[in-house]
């Protein structure tokens, strides 16, 4: 059978209509890529991330080595047991505990710089020490103390500050203990060399701090309470305990010398552990002298400016 002929077109027909232009494209209601950082020093490692080949990385700044997992979600990296973590009293307590031995608060199953910071929690956690310096020092051994400050008498706030010049200079040595905690922290910022180098966030350094505050508020709260407050009940001569009384007074000077190691040990595990810095030794060993310079020239402008 021949093949039908096609069809001529009509030459008074209208040309076929063009095709409809492409929709217009809408706006994608994904939620954009997060930026990844480094999570010591802040540097962008989106470029990094493109060319990954394994789960392992290095930041090409301050040369963190991490795992991608981890710095793509911090929660992997954030222990359970940690109250920044998910919050809670019991894992408050937790935090609490391991905080007081450093080698268990930072290791490879404890807090890792990778881990995700809360600051909030982490203010909690530094306000439950200091409620329990005040109930060691107040509130327990002179239950009326508050009551007294809320009275008007507001002296009463620092009785437990014994005037300079006191005997063995105990005020001394517990005013030096505690400028030197602060200027730990602070002496890190007197190494431009290191910040440089290392590159660390100061939220860091921070961190770092608020995660010494139950131990130093233990351990001044239990030795005051129990070997220098003599006005306390609880101290052991009120309790006819002559002989722990006297062993409190000849062992002071070594609680304080206790305080200083345990905060060069604290730091040391920090800096070696947590930050995971170039050279941990040296920027320790400067970190050290700084603070305690910095400790004692605080220490001397107290006594000048308060004439005691």
């Amino acid at each position: 059978m021949p093949d039908e002929a096609a069809p001529t077109p009509d030459p008074g027909a209208a040309p076929p209509a063009p095709p409809p232009p492409p929709p217009f494209p809408q706006p994608s209601l994904a939620p954009p890529l997060t930026t990844l950082e480094c999570p010591r020093c802040g540097y962008d490692l989106t470029g990094q991330s493109d060319k990954r080949t394994d789960d392992n990385g290095t930041c090409a700044e301050c040369g963190l080595t991490f795992l991608w997992s981890e710095v793509s979600n911090p929660l992997n990296a954030t222990p359970q047991w940690l109250h920044e973590a998910r919050g809670g009293f019991g894992r408050l307590l937790k935090t609490f505990a391991r905080s007081l031995v450093p080698i268990l608060l930072y290791n490879r199953r404890g807090l890792r710089i990778e881990a995700a910071i809360n600051l909030p929690r982490l203010v909690t956690l530094a306000a439950l020490a200091a409620l329990l310096w005040l109930l060691l020092v107040t509130v327990i051994p002179r239950p009326f103390a508050i009551a007294e400050v809320l009275g008007g008498n507001a002296g009463e706030l620092f009785w437990f500050l014994p005037p300079m010049g006191w005997e063995h200079n105990y005020a001394e040595m517990v005013l030096l203990g505690f400028f030197f905690a602060l200027s730990i922290p602070l002496s890190f910022l007197a190494l431009p060399d290191t910040m440089r180098i290392a590159r660390v966030r100061r939220v860091h350094l921070l961190r770092a701090a608020l995660y010494t505050t139950p131990a130093v508020a233990l351990a001044a709260g239990l030795w005051f309470t129990f070997g220098w407050d003599e006005d306390s009940w609880l101290h052991p001569y009120n309790l006819d305990l002559w002989a722990l009384g006297e062993f409190f007074e000849e062992t002071f000077p070594l609680v304080i010398l206790f305080t200083f190691v345990w905060l060069a040990w604290y730091w040391w595990i920090a800096i070696r552990r947590y930050l995971r810095l170039p050279a941990p030794f040296l920027v320790w060993f400067l970190m050290m002298i700084v603070s305690v310079l910095a400790a004692m020239a605080a220490l001397v402008y107290l006594e000048d400016w308060l004439d005691w």
